[in-house]
């Protein structure tokens, strides 16, 4: 498990992820479910930081005409991966999460793991459009203190979508 002081030390921890030669890769069984992985790297020592993984997400949905990307960090203790933060995109009118009976509409990030001690939850109120994959991604670099180098671009579709 991760403890909530090993979350903020990660986060404020000088760290990039660099995407260079890594591609999409399509989630097994779910072809409109796109992912691709990076180590984190500790800019201070310039070594690998372990068990971290930097992962962005995409889902393509033509049928409810839809965004969703995830961006996180994760921590992979024993072959399972626990948040440490995330920021989630789906369209602003979407209800996103129901937490103790709060509901959360559109975009928002995730400090922690549900699995761990500490998990909190925060809307976000940026303008920034639901498919703009760029700024969400340096949206995403700004608030988990992440330099994020050569992001590959989102895998073509054959189908055009639109948002907002």
């Amino acid at each position: 498990m991760v403890s909530k002081d090993e979350i903020d030390l990660f986060i404020e921890l000088d760290k990039s992820a660099s995407f260079f030669g890594l591609s999409w890769q399509t989630q097994p069984g779910h072809e409109n479910m796109w992912f691709v992985e990076s180590t984190v790297i500790d800019n201070v020592a310039v070594t690998t930081i372990p068990d971290a993984i930097c992962e962005l997400r995409y889902y393509a949905d033509p049928l409810l005409d839809r965004c969703k990307y995830l961006y996180t960090i994760f921590k992979v203790l024993d072959n399972v991966k626990y948040r440490l933060i995330q920021v989630e995109v789906v369209p602003k009118y979407e209800v996103a999460k129901r937490v103790h009976g709060i509901f959360i509409n559109g975009p928002h990030y995730h400090i922690g793991d549900p699995r761990c001690e500490s998990h909190d939850i925060y809307a976000i109120d940026e303008d920034i459009s639901c498919d703009d994959y760029q700024s969400w991604l340096e949206f995403f670099s700004k608030i988990a203190n992440i330099e994020i180098t050569d992001p590959p671009e989102l895998p073509a579709m054959q189908w055009e979508m639109q948002y907002d």
